[in-house]
């Protein structure tokens, strides 16, 4: 009887460890030097290149600004900052599989065949590292870095969106909170 209400629980430990697999990882690094209350104005480096499409690629300089203007940064000719923008995407194959199982027991004695069946489908990664430089010094004085997954048919808008949260998770670490350590 014992076993009934243990099963409850590990369905829940058990998605939650799924779930908790595919969110997007979200890493930040920094110069602890840096005075980030100095830096007001950005621009984009001059060599930027995105990897994607001429579409993709507008909609992410598009949401970059968007979000910097929502810290208080505003875009110049002579900026503070040069933000460099890297992004890959490639496919990871699955390692999702149905499992089957078949088992018999009792008088303590257990007999158990068991397989799996691949489900065979690629899933798209979208990588993207954003460097923030100090133009004057020509130093790297922040980093964000962003891996998750995507899909690859989606609608114009619907990419907007991703990318819109997806440059909101990068910039949540800037600036940094933790400058006194």
């Amino acid at each position: 009887m014992k076993k009934i209400t243990y099963i409850p629980f590990v369905l829940v430990v058990s998605l939650l460890f799924l779930f908790s697999c595919v969110a997007p990882k979200v890493v930040y690094d920094y110069d602890k030097e840096a005075n980030f209350d100095t830096y007001k104005t950005f621009d984009f480096y001059p060599e930027i290149q995105l990897n994607m499409s001429q579409l993709d690629s507008a909609r992410v300089i598009r949401q970059v600004e968007n979000t910097l203007a929502a810290k208080g940064f505003k875009r110049s000719a002579n900026p503070d900052l040069y933000v460099n923008i890297h992004s890959e995407q490639y496919e990871t194959p699955s390692t999702n599989s149905i499992g089957i199982g078949l088992g018999t027991g009792g008088s303590n004695v257990g007999v158990g065949i068991s397989g799996g069946i691949p489900i065979r489908s690629n899933t798209l990664t979208q990588y993207f590292k954003v460097d923030l430089v100090d133009v004057a010094n020509d130093i790297l004085i922040w980093q964000g870095t962003y891996e998750g997954r995507f899909k690859k048919r989606i609608t114009p808008k619907a990419k907007s969106d991703y990318l819109r949260l997806t440059f909101e998770k990068i910039f949540s670490g800037y600036p940094p909170t933790d400058l006194k350590n």
